[in-house]
């Protein structure tokens, strides 16, 4: 190597260097030192640690951390080990969450629930239709339908003089039947949800509501339509005929007779009800004035549920 010369600005500030041991620049980088690390050993002749003739040997052997007799994360198991403890997780015998099974199992499971969910011969909820069998029908309802694509007695079937199940009702027909039904038996929940009533209900217009939902409700004798009802002879005298099931003026809907329940109401379950001197009100007593009228409207069948079904007859306090 030719001589060179330095200066000490060059020793301070680090720019000497050799340009064999690059380690900076790419394509020309060379390994400058070689440091044993974890695991491994490493023999040197040069005067620094890792430099001259320079031999490498693990220290780990590997037979050490191989130990088929623990479960230790340490260790590892053999290929033999690992092979033993797979076999004796795989049982095609049993269905447990602690055991495998082989592919052949799994496969033949697999197998057999598609052969044992279809039958083509069943109407079951417990099986299905082969694509063939699925196909097959709807080709016939298709049949079926277009069968009658130019059939004039499709165009005729509505007939109100009979009951045939070839015929079809009219609207007209249909309402005419409703509105003929006779109930044997009527059942009516006695459960309503807060703030509703079940029972015979109408619409009515309302013109006079300040009490809200469950106000009682009658005719005005002037205009016919609904007012507050009041037992009070000082007020408008008005015998209750309905309970609001909305609040507010207008078309409204009320009950006629039915299951009433409002969590606001605080009865005495199985108390008799009667109209108040106050407009609108429910009262579980009367103490009423001369000329007062007293109205039985109906009883409480919960704390905060009635039994509408009003007394249409009424005494007058004397």
């Amino acid at each position: 190597m030719p001589r060179q010369e330095f200066t000490g600005y060059q020793i301070k500030d680090g720019t000497i260097f050799r340009e064999d041991l690059n380690i900076t620049t790419s394509g020309r980088s060379v390994i400058r030192k070689i440091i044993p690390g974890s695991g491994i050993n490493i023999s040197y002749d040069g005067v620094d640690s890792g430099t001259g003739d320079v031999t490498i040997n693990s220290i780990i052997n590997p037979d050490s951390i191989i130990d088929d007799s623990s479960d230790s994360t340490s260790f590892v198991w053999s290929s033999f080990k690992t092979n033993s403890e797979l076999d004796n997780l795989i049982d095609d015998n049993i269905i447990s969450s602690s055991k495998m099974w082989s592919s052949s199992k799994i496969n033949n499971e697999l197998n057999n629930i598609g052969l044992n969910i279809i039958d083509d011969s069943s109407d079951s909820t417990s099986f299905v239709w082969s694509s063939f069998k699925t196909k097959s029908e709807i080709d016939s309802i298709t049949s079926n339908l277009n069968s009658h694509i130019n059939d004039l007695s499709i165009h005729r079937e509505i007939n109100d003089s009979t009951s045939s199940i070839d015929t079809l009702w009219s609207s007209s027909k249909i309402q005419s039947e409703l509105n003929n039904i006779s109930f044997n038996n009527l059942v009516i929940d006695s459960s309503p949800t807060n703030l509703s009533g079940n029972g015979i209900k109408t619409t009515l217009t309302v013109q006079e509501n300040n009490t809200g939902f469950g106000s009682c409700l009658g005719v005005d004798s002037t205009t016919s339509y609904l007012v507050e009802a009041c037992a009070d002879s000082t007020s408008v005298l008005v015998p209750c005929r309905f309970i609001a099931l909305d609040s507010g003026t207008g078309n409204k809907t009320v009950i006629m007779k039915g299951f009433i329940r409002n969590d606001s109401w605080s009865f005495t379950p199985g108390s008799t009800l009667y109209l108040s001197i106050i407009k609108g009100q429910i009262s579980e007593s009367y103490s009423y004035n001369s000329g007062d009228i007293i109205q039985v409207i109906g009883y409480s069948l919960t704390s905060n549920t009635i039994f509408f079904d009003p007394d249409y007859t009424f005494l007058t306090v004397s």
